[in-house]
């Protein structure tokens, strides 16, 4: 998922925790939620240009919910803001796909 090569080893740890935190947190039924949040609830039209809404309102929720994970971990809000990004850009591009509504 992300370049690996030209870290440093204890920044590849970091990059490892930051997407296992991030696939481990990152649940249908969060991602679900966000959707109704956004979307649902507020009669707003569901689209791939409302991505970038729901990425950030995940990321979010996972500050919020998840602090101790993060800081057992080491983490930053920042140090998970691009693996989670993928994970809820993939999720919902399939969930547009599929023609979710």
């Amino acid at each position: 998922m992300f370049r690996r090569d030209k870290l440093a080893a204890s920044d590849v740890a970091k990059v490892s925790s930051a997407e296992s935190v991030a696939e481990r947190a990152c649940t249908p039924a969060r991602m679900e939620q966000g959707v109704d949040e956004l979307f649902i609830k507020t009669g707003n039209e569901l689209h791939m240009r409302g991505v970038a809404k729901l990425i950030k309102w995940v990321q979010g929720d996972i500050v919020a919910e998840e602090a101790d994970t993060l800081r057992e971990n080491g983490l930053t809000p920042r140090d998970i803001a691009k693996p989670v990004s993928a994970v809820v850009r993939e999720w919902f591009t399939q969930r547009m796909q599929e023609g979710k509504r």
